[in-house]
């Protein structure tokens, strides 16, 4: 199996399971636990690191930030995908209250607006209604998981390429030995 998809698969596992940790109880809804999400990111970018370090032990003296760039990429590439179908799944028949919440708190924001008009605000939840649905969510996690794989991969390919092990090396034979 491929580096960039075995890690895909761990984060994408690993992931979910946070995701139904924190649904069973009662912090996916909860505003005042928005701390979750920076646990999501926190797994995301270890998940990655690692991913991008197998990729470097597989041949070090030969890594170039490209290669570990396109390690990050494709890991976030699969993990977008594999994501897409679970949140497909999640908001339509696991947590579907979740959509109903997400257009109300946008109905909300959009009343608290003095700059929207009613017909503004009406066409713009039109258009919203689209994104906070099983179909947008999906969509939403494939297209934020490829900017944030080519965003992560110009940082985390020179940090690996840096720090992320040496590899082995074979030793020399000493003269007299």
């Amino acid at each position: 199996m491929k580096i960039y998809l075995k890690w895909a698969v761990f984060l994408t596992a690993v992931s979910i399971v946070l995701m139904l940790v924190f649904y069973f109880a009662g912090m996916s809804d909860n505003p005042d636990a928005g701390w979750t999400k920076w646990v999501g990111w926190l797994v995301m970018l270890v998940f990655l690191f690692l991913g991008v370090r197998e990729k470097k032990m597989e041949d070090p003296a030969n890594f170039t930030f490209a290669k570990g760039w396109v390690a990050t990429f494709m890991i976030c590439l699969f993990t977008g995908i594999f994501m897409a179908v679970w949140m497909y799944v999640y908001a339509s028949f696991i947590d579907p209250e979740m959509i109903d919440m997400q257009m109300k708190l946008a109905r909300m924001s959009m009343a608290a607006n003095p700059n929207i008009s009613k017909d503004q605000a009406e066409q713009a939840l039109k258009m919203t209604s689209f994104f906070i649905s099983p179909a947008g969510f999906a969509i939403t996690m494939i297209i934020g998981n490829i900017i944030f794989g080519a965003i992560a991969g110009l940082i985390i390919s020179p940090i690996v390429k840096a720090v992320g092990g040496k590899g082995e090396t074979p030793a020399e034979p000493q003269p007299g030995m």
